[in-house]
């Protein structure tokens, strides 16, 4: 049994993930809207349901990008603007390259011939022994910055977005207070009016009517149990006002606009940082009350009377923003000119939403964001998949564009994306390769790392191991733990004296870690297999069962170099 060591942390690589589907997103939705605005300009003769549905399939799109550019193909032309920098493409001599820190013996127990951990032996200060030390307590200040970053921006984000919400709650707690303050009307001439306009209406839900004296603008709010609230001088007005009030919020009731708004609030906490989709929300809001005023007179109010008494309601109540992300006002005052004279317009387009309608939306919707989908994020060269054309799918990506014979060949499996990472307690990490038959040579090998514990390195040795395809152990070469910077990680070259190995062989790593000190190795998902197995050399090796490969890669040349400073080990 082994266990793993989870980071605690947010991982930078995810905090990178979700902010830049956050950008790709982002841009997109202004586009998107910056289409339905153009469209809905030329659109005028549309009746207002429409142009109201518009808006809201419009804004139900923009949270469903980042899912969508998930699970869809995608072309790929977009740059990526928040690649890592320890995931962006660097040429193999570039990178930092470390030697093994001293010589090597395999010893094996003259009892029972079991082979033992191999030991290391104190350098002696020649060729290609030296340790190649970095400086203790220095992380890459690059890559520091840029987790730091994209750590910054999600936790940004997610309190933006707390924020951007909390409006709604008070709402929603204030409108519960006033709800107990209030009367419910449970007899009388306002309790007949409003059944019979839910009957004209074709409203079969219950809807409760409430009297105070707390607020004069007519409100009505609710998703599951519609509430319509009224002042209490409602009791004493004349039966025009009342049919036209009482009309109009039950025409909130009949087109569900307190789940559209609802909705709507959602999409603006989660986009607060985006003026377009708070713009977007308000335009769908001010349509729904013109569509409330197109119900209310197609219902059989008489539209000059009906003016008349949206002004008197204007004038008389005022606003409450405390209620107003989460109720809906018979009467503000924003945009009050207009909707008056489409009122009054004898020309206006009133016809309700029809099922034709809603799928003409639905079709001009998807036309218009489907392409915006699709766009994805152009991949670089280091993460670009070429198949070996070789037996059990083995080393998917070889990253190597020279075909001449001294050029190297980067073998392995995964890409320079992380989606974890893992500390083995008690084991340690291995990956299965098997090498083209021209490359016989093992130059170096490249693992996705980060050390943690102590600020201060520990003063050992990690290990790697070259194993057969029997897992027998014939090579291991020690590092110095300082190598692995503590914090972010990123890809460490360790360089080996050029050493033959077989067609197929495996590549171990073991770090002995415990609380203190330790080594994260990184995690791909995105593999059809796993190659990878944890153990140690003392105890065998056991495939992993998880759909994943450890981030480690093998660099191969085809033949020794001749101005390496390694020599081929005996």
């Amino acid at each position: 049994m082994w266990n793993s060591v989870s980071d605690s942390t947010i991982s930078s690589h995810a905090a990178a993930f979700v902010i830049s589907l956050l950008v790709d997103s982002t841009i997109k939705a202004a586009i998107l809207l910056a289409l339905v605005a153009a469209v809905m300009s030329l659109s005028k003769k549309v009746s207002a349901a429409t142009r109201h549905l518009v808006w809201l399939l419009s804004l139900a799109v923009i949270p469903a990008l980042p899912i969508l550019v998930l699970i869809l193909p995608t072309w790929n032309v977009l740059p990526n603007w928040l690649a890592s920098p320890a995931g962006r493409a660097r040429p193999i001599a570039s990178q930092n390259v470390y030697q093994p820190s001293s010589a090597m013996t395999l010893s094996q127990s003259p009892s029972d011939g079991t082979l033992h951990e191999p030991t290391s032996q104190p350098s002696n200060g020649t060729g290609g022994d030296e340790v190649n030390r970095p400086r203790t307590g220095r992380a890459p200040i690059t890559l520091n910055i840029w987790a730091t970053t994209m750590q910054f921006l999600l936790v940004a984000w997610l309190s933006g977005c707390l924020l951007s919400f909390a409006p709604w709650l008070v709402g929603s707690v204030s409108l519960r207070l006033l709800q107990r303050r209030s009367a419910r009307v449970k007899e009388g001439r306002l309790l007949l009016l409003l059944h019979e306009f839910c009957t004209k209406l074709g409203i079969r839900r219950p809807v409760q009517l409430l009297v105070s004296d707390q607020r004069e603008m007519p409100m009505q709010w609710g998703v599951i149990s519609p509430k319509v609230h009224l002042p209490s001088s409602a009791l004493t007005w004349p039966e025009d006002r009342l049919t036209a009030v009482l009309m109009h919020e039950l025409s909130h009731v009949r087109r569900h606009d307190c789940l559209t708004q609802f909705f709507t609030t959602i999409v603006a906490a989660l986009y607060w940082f985006h003026p377009m989709v708070w713009w977007a929300g308000r335009q769908m809001k001010d349509e729904s009350e013109f569509a409330c005023d197109d119900l209310t007179i197609s219902s059989g109010c008489r539209a000059t009377e009906y003016a008349q008494q949206v002004l008197y309601v204007a004038a008389s109540s005022y606003p409450a923003p405390l209620f107003s992300p989460v109720a809906i006002g018979m009467a503000g005052r924003s945009r009050l000119e207009e909707r008056v004279r489409a009122i009054l317009d004898r020309g206006r387009n009133r016809t309700p939403l029809t099922m034709t309608g809603g799928v003409a939306c639905s079709a001009l919707i998807l036309m218009i964001s489907a392409p915006l989908v699709l766009l994805g994020d152009k991949p670089s060269n280091s993460t670009s998949r070429t198949t070996l054309e070789s037996r059990n799918d083995a080393n998917q990506h070889l990253n190597s564009q020279d075909t001449r014979s001294d050029s190297p060949l980067r073998l392995g499996f995964i890409d320079d994306s992380a989606e974890g990472k893992r500390s083995i307690a008690g084991s340690g990490h291995a990956v299965a390769f098997q090498r083209p038959a021209a490359t016989k040579y093992l130059m170096s090998v490249e693992i996705f790392a980060s050390r943690y514990g102590t600020p201060d390195p520990p003063d050992e040795d990690f290990h790697i191991y070259l194993l057969d395809e029997k897992q027998k152990l014939f090579r291991a070469f020690p590092y110095p733990y300082a190598m692995i910077e503590r914090g972010a990680e990123r890809w460490y070259t360790l360089k080996l004296p050029a050493c033959e190995v077989p067609e197929r062989f495996t590549i171990a790593l073991s770090f002995n870690p415990h609380r203190t000190k330790g080594i994260y190795l990184g995690i791909d998902k995105n593999v059809k297999q796993s190659h990878s197995s944890t153990g140690r050399p003392t105890k065998g090796y056991r495939p992993i069962t998880e759909n994943y490969d450890w981030m480690v890669r093998a660099i191969l040349v085809r033949q020794v170099p001749s101005e390496s400073p390694f020599v081929s080990a005996p």
